[in-house]
Formats: structure tokens, sequence, C-alpha cells
């Protein structure tokens, strides 16, 4: 699967786009933050050198995609990010997560949740992907409720991570 340059994924209130140069001090700035950072598996303090290193890397990899999340209605700005990577086309399977909302004012609006469904949503639709995969830091229970809510079921427990799947099926067809 060729890296590919999709329009962006919208709703009436978010738009999902693929993260630019120009957003990685933004991006830097939130995934620093110590209530985002510590959620994280790597919980390093980010420095630009390595942000952009990974950015580069991030750009040559076929499977591997980042969106900025904008809210649109209210704040109209960037307040966060979510991805999809690890894609495998011939398993119909993908990795889900890198979620998080950087903006404070962003936060507890349900915008996590609404950008996972529009994300899952048109990778199934678009992309025959059937099967997301997860892993959550098993005291991150925000995190983790959201993620029952949009249907992940735990697979496993190893160590503080916790593995979740989400098999979703296609639309009846008509």
């Amino acid at each position: 699967m060729a890296k590919f340059a999709p329009t962006p994924i919208t709703s009436e209130r978010l738009r999902l786009r693929l993260i630019e140069d120009s957003d990685l001090a933004m991006t830097r700035e939130w995934r620093n933050k110590d209530r985002v950072r510590t959620r994280f598996i790597f919980t390093d303090i980010l420095d630009p050198e390595s942000h952009q290193k990974w950015f580069a890397d991030y750009r040559k990899r076929s499977n591997d995609y980042l969106y900025v999340i904008e809210e649109l209605q209210t704040l109209k700005k960037p307040v966060g990010q979510i991805s999809i990577y690890n894609i495998e086309p011939d398993n119909k399977s993908a990795e889900y997560g890198r979620v998080m909302i950087g903006e404070e004012d962003a936060l507890g609006l349900g915008i996590a949740a609404e950008a996972s469904r529009m994300l899952i949503e048109h990778f199934r639709k678009n992309f025959q992907i059937d099967t997301f995969h997860l892993e959550v830091k098993a005291d991150n229970e925000n995190a983790y409720r959201m993620y029952e809510k949009l249907g992940f079921e735990r697979i496993e427990q190893s160590g503080d991570l916790v593995s979740m799947v989400l098999k979703v099926r296609a639309a009846a067809r008509r």
C-alpha cells in the first residue's frame, strides 16, 4: 500500500488532516505536556531534533497516517492528533492510537471519541480494514473507557499495557 495524500476526513464539527511540517512545534508541545506524555508508552520529553527525525521517518512509511484533529465550530483550531498505522491490507488490519487532545479547552468535549469513530469508519469503508488493534496503559482509565465505548474488547494485559481489538463488520449490501 503506497502512502497516499488523502483529502481530509470531515464531519460538521471536526476535520482530520494529515500532519505537516508546520504542525511539528505544536504537536511536540502537546506531546510534552505531563498529562499527555505520561499516558504514552514512550514517556520521555521530545526535543525538536528527535521529533523532526521521527517525522522524516514517518513520511517514508506507507502504512502510517497521523492526523491532526481540528475543531471547526467553537474552538476553530487544531486540538489534538490521532493515527492509524501498521496497516496490513492483506490481513485487513491496522493499529489505532497516538490519540491525544493537546488543547486544554478541548478536553471533555467528546472530540477524541468522535475523531476515533470518523477515522475507523474511513479506513473500514475506503480501505476495507476490519480489525483495529491498540495498546493502552492499564492506569489510563479515561482512554480505556472511551475504547470500550467504541467497541474495543480487551484481549490481554502484559505488565502495565492492555491490548484491545475492535472487529467491525462491513455494512450489509443492498
